[in-house]
């Protein structure tokens, strides 16, 4: 594995606590190996040093996740020439961007935050993990709804610990109980169904995990608006100079149920066309065409009344985003105008945040600027660049 896996492991030595449960928790896991040894190695000799520094204080599974994250953010950028930082927590006085990005005219701060409802998976994975090395039964778990859905609020939180504390214990009590020879079974707890399959007499391993539902569009929008929002506040803690630089938040998420469409629309909001549907009847058609051009013709009139914060449209279209905001229809054009206002117009704290970039699947990215951020940290003139 050491060979296969050489930058990655070579990099996980230096800490070698973390590699120890890395290669515990990940052994035999291949194709996700194959992916983090890729990332690794695309930094491993222009920004070894900086990897070793990262690693050393990386002491969990879950830090060393948003590591990955951080790199797989920095690589996007690296590929399109910047010279990358991997910055330290204390960094500022105050709370820390994840990256430096300097560019040959410009540079740019981005934070990371991990997009997942798997939180209950990172909890129990271990645990579950020990109790079948002395077990000889693989499992399969699911998640019912309610520890499937990520939790905002401190109490939220310690109502989700409760409930799969109790499904754990559930589980082991359950498991301790099985006659000999049963070879497949189910455990349904308060918030787990557990499937065991006979592992073939060698110690058993946590299988895959799932969700019992789809995530949610209102459960979507509550939860990236209140890590949006989180991100966008850290930039008041920036001081002097570097409050005047471009402040980018990405979003990396492994979620299959989520993507560019469900950020589009949260961020831009929702458009609206006057359409004419053809009738059987000439005429019927004809009075349809002329009242869509008195519509129409209306609402070019009175932006104020009928496009939300028109006002701000228009300024931002002033500083540079007229043919962007005309692309997305922020500028009525072609029967289409902005019926519903996203969130980089209904939320003054996201004023904080130059763009947004959303990372799928490790490699699928998607950028969503923001026309109407704070003057001073506005990409207008790097659209190219970032677009």
């Amino acid at each position: 594995m050491t060979k296969r896996f050489e930058n990655l492991t070579t990099l996980l030595n230096h800490n070698p606590k973390l590699r120890d449960a890395f290669f515990q928790k990940f052994q035999g896991k291949t194709e996700y190996l194959s992916i983090l040894e890729s990332t690794i190695s695309f930094f491993a000799h222009t920004h070894g040093k900086m990897l070793i520094a990262k690693i050393k204080v990386t002491s969990t599974l879950k830090k060393f996740d948003s590591l990955i994250s951080e790199l797989n953010t920095a690589k996007i950028f690296a590929q399109k020439g910047c010279e990358i930082h991997l910055l330290p927590d204390d960094y500022f006085k105050s709370a820390s961007p994840d990256i430096l990005c300097k560019c040959h005219n410009f540079s740019f701060y981005v934070e990371v935050t991990q997009l997942s409802d798997s939180e209950p998976t990172l909890k129990i994975i271990e645990e579950l993990r020990e109790i079948l090395r002395k077990n000889r039964f693989d499992v399969r778990i699911e998640f019912n709804d309610k520890l499937s859905p990520p939790r905002f609020s401190g109490k939220e939180r310690q109502e989700q610990e409760k409930i799969l504390e109790k499904s754990m214990e559930q589980f082991k009590k359950e498991l301790e109980l099985l006659p000999l020879g049963v070879t497949d079974h189910e455990i349904i707890t308060d918030g787990i169904k557990f499937s065991l399959s006979y592992s073939g007499g060698k110690s058993g391993i946590p299988c895959s995990f799932m969700s019992s539902y789809k995530f949610p569009e209102e459960l979507f929008e509550k939860y990236v608006t209140y890590r949006l929002l989180e991100k966008a506040k850290k930039r008041e803690a920036f001081e002097g100079p570097e409050r005047n630089r471009p402040y980018i938040v990405t979003f990396v998420s492994e979620n299959i149920s989520i993507d560019d469409l469900d950020f589009k629309d949260l961020l831009f909001g929702h458009t609206m066309t006057l359409l004419v549907f053809p009738f059987e009847d000439p005429e019927i058609t004809r009075l349809a065409t002329i009242k869509r051009e008195k519509d129409w013709a209306e609402i070019l009139d009175n932006k104020d009344k009928h496009i939300f914060k028109w006002q701000e449209i228009e300024a931002a279209a002033n500083r540079g985003w007229h043919d962007f905001l005309t692309a997305i229809h922020y500028i009525p054009h072609d029967y289409t105008y902005l019926s519903k206002e996203g969130l980089f117009l209904s939320d003054p704290l996201i004023k904080n945040v130059s763009g947004i970039l959303l990372i799928r699947k490790s490699s699928e990215s998607y950028f969503y600027p923001n026309p109407f951020c704070d003057e001073e940290i506005s990409i207008s003139n790097f659209q190219n660049f970032f677009i």
